[in-house]
């Protein structure tokens, strides 16, 4: 590590001063490390690293490190789901390892590559890239409407956020659902945990026959996002049961011709 002061002059009288530093980096050009999981489930694992080229290291040294996120549009997500525990950051060779653990818990999907920054007390930088993916959550619950061609049916439920604040939130169904469903309201408050919660009321209306419809329902905030799947279907067709039909064709017990025995005429006449 090296220090220097830049000094700027217009006059003798007025001067601008600018300290230097000069760090000396061992940079990564790969991604070193990889950590996926499902969003609103916790990865955790330990993380040793035995540092690149730590030369004439011969007495104890101390180690500080810092996460550099390169995207800020993700650094709230990253910030909320990343965290780097230190339980080792002083040694004495370049053979003994530095001890980390990680914990992974992201709450949104997203995608991104940080930076794990390490600092040698007496100067000196190692960058390491982590590449950190959150997927999509699992499904939370499956919503299933029945509805006549061309009317209208509605469920109603009620959610409220994971945490005790309200907070700002979108609905809405994937491009890939069908478009027979909507859901209402798309924006609003969701009210906090703890509280009665904000009633989303789900609708169906089919217009043509067919294969039962399909749509996947997402409600995000800023730090959080809930799924389900929709199924719409059309009522299973009952048909009549036969009970006879409009004429009585059976003749009552008391009308109805009754058997006579039939008669011998021949061993009749001979006896006559």
């Amino acid at each position: 590590e090296h220090t220097a002061v830049l000094l700027v002059s217009i006059t003798d009288e007025l001067t601008w001063r600018y300290p230097l530093k000069g760090i000396t980096e061992n940079a990564s050009t790969r991604i070193d490390y990889s950590f996926k999981t499902k969003c609103r489930t916790s990865l955790e694992m330990p993380l040793n690293i035995v540092l690149n080229d730590l030369v004439d290291l011969t007495e104890e040294e101390n180690f500080t490190n810092e996460i550099n996120v390169i995207d800020q549009a993700v650094k709230h997500f990253v910030d909320k789901s990343l965290q780097i525990e230190t339980h080792k950051n002083i040694i004495s060779s370049p053979a003994e390892a530095l001890e980390f653990s990680v914990k992974f818990e992201p709450l949104r999907p997203f995608k991104t590559q940080v930076e794990l920054l390490i600092y040698k007390g007496s100067g000196g930088r190692w960058k390491y890239n982590i590449m950190l993916e959150a997927l999509d959550p699992d499904i939370d619950d499956t919503i299933n409407i029945e509805s006549q061609i061309n009317k209208t049916t509605s469920i109603a439920f009620k959610l409220t956020n994971q945490f005790k604040a309200f907070a700002e939130f979108e609905a809405f169904f994937t491009p890939e659902s069908d478009s027979c469903f909507a859901i209402q309201p798309s924006q609003g408050i969701l009210e906090p945990y703890g509280r009665e919660g904000t009633t989303f009321i789900v609708s169906f209306t089919p217009v043509e026959y067919g294969a039962p419809k399909v749509g996947k329902l997402v409600i995000q905030t800023e730090d959080m996002m809930w799924t389900y799947l929709v199924k719409g279907s059309h009522p299973r067709y009952q048909p009549p049961e036969a009970s006879g039909g409009r004429i009585d064709n059976k003749l009552q017990r008391s009308i109805q011709p009754q058997q006579s025995s039939k008669k011998n005429f021949i061993k009749k006449n001979i006896k006559g």
